[in-house]
């Protein structure tokens, strides 16, 4: 299996989209459905662009918490893993209903994760579905 990041959105409300997300590192998967704002991902989007591996930079994206009162828990980092530009994005989802859990990382370059942005600008301006691969 390919490493790979799935985005599939579906209008909610005016401000808001149903993200399904899906993704895999080619050994380990998760997916998870979530209501996320446009301004959010627009965000995300931005920082993805301007991502540019040194060592000081760190993309921290989380929607929800693992915790009770929350249906479910998204985070994202992105970080550098060396001084050559490797990097990689950390996922970690969680599901309440479910108890279901996935941990596991995607490794790649900043000009990808840059690609990664720009596409997933693009996908919450015309509401397409994307898959990234780095």
């Amino acid at each position: 299996m390919i490493p790979s990041m799935k985005f599939n959105f579906t209008p909610y409300e005016e401000f808001n989209h149903e993200l399904f997300l899906q993704a895999t590192n080619g050994r380990w998967m998760g997916s998870l459905r979530l209501y996320v704002s446009k301004a959010e991902l627009m965000e995300l989007g931005d920082n993805l662009k301007k991502f540019d591996g040194t060592t000081k930079t760190k993309i921290d994206f989380e929607i929800g918490k693992v915790e009770k009162k929350y249906a479910y828990s998204l985070k994202l980092i992105v970080k550098p893993t060396d001084s050559l530009g490797h990097s990689k994005i950390h996922i970690e989802m969680w599901e309440n209903n479910t108890k279901s859990t996935a941990i596991f990382s995607i490794d790649s370059v900043p000009a990808s994760i840059n690609r990664l942005g720009e596409n997933l600008i693009h996908a919450v301006l015309t509401i397409e579905s994307f898959t990234w691969e780095p």
